[in-house]
């Protein structure tokens, strides 16, 4: 099957439970990093009597919800509670936390979130629940970030519908040499892990057209190659078109990543 291939080549995630997948790849790599031991089981496979002894990644939180500054639906419900919530977290085993974001802005603003809980709490302190980030374009922000609307008239006089333009390849560069430069930051400090969240989502269009879609795929697959760092990936009905273009990308991938492409060509 074409996700088969994905998983295990390239520890994707889709929209679900393949979650699991990407914190199963990067546990050996957070656990060297703290010192500390750490088990992802699925919840199939955990017992009442395993759960004092497991420590836990949660590998696809979003930290920049504003709920976490108590505002809901653009009303502010109570005081910001981040710093409990990481906490309490902590307390009930989850020692790791991979935090999204959808646009190079967010990105931004993930790394200084990361930089402000580590100046915070000492950064080698291990009492505490570590947070690490992604930097990617998600697929249906691709539009706002690698393209320009177009608005056009949909045939109804008072209805306009948008349609979009890729940017110039010299603005597209741009947009991935500031994000590679955000990546080399993070890469430094060690709060950056993977390139991501970013693939395709042919169930949302209406935020993003499969070929402005498949143009942001294409750059952070290059940019992924080009900073040697895995992948996470979101797959949402576009299973045909991902694995095609992620086997165009096989071989680099898996040479970037110091791989023997030889030993996956039958996969």
């Amino acid at each position: 099957m074409h996700h088969r291939l994905t998983t295990q080549l390239l520890f994707a995630s889709s929209s679900s439970s393949a979650a699991s997948f990407f914190a199963y790849a990067f546990a050996p790599t957070l656990s060297i990093s703290s010192g500390r031991r750490l088990s992802i089981m699925s919840s199939s496979t955990t017992t009442s009597a395993d759960t004092s002894k497991l420590q836990y990644i949660d590998a696809g939180a979003n930290l920049l919800d504003s709920m976490y500054q108590g505002v809901y639906h653009g009303k502010e419900r109570h005081e910001p509670d981040l710093d409990i919530i990481l906490a309490r977290a902590y307390e009930n085993g989850v020692d790791r936390i991979i935090s999204m974001a959808g646009t190079p802005k967010e990105c931004e603003e993930t790394l200084r979130l990361i930089e402000r809980l580590d100046k915070e709490h000492n950064s080698s302190d291990d009492e505490r629940v570590k947070v690490f980030g992604t930097v990617g374009v998600h697929p249906t922000r691709c539009a706002e970030v690698f393209a320009e609307s177009c608005p056009s008239s949909s045939g109804d006089e008072d209805e306009e519908t948008t349609n979009w333009k890729p940017k110039t390849e010299a603005e597209q560069t741009l947009i991935i040499s500031q994000m590679i430069k955000l990546i080399n930051q993070g890469k430094t400090s060690g709060n950056v892990i993977a390139v991501g969240e970013f693939g395709l989502d042919y169930a949302r269009l209406h935020f993003c057209p499969k070929d402005i879609q498949q143009l942001g795929f294409r750059k952070q697959l290059d940019m992924a190659i080009e900073t040697k760092l895995p992948l996470y990936l979101h797959n949402r009905d576009s299973g045909d078109d991902l694995y095609d273009i992620l086997l165009e990308y096989r071989d680099a991938l898996v040479a970037s990543q110091g791989g023997d492409v030889g030993n996956i060509r039958g996969i």
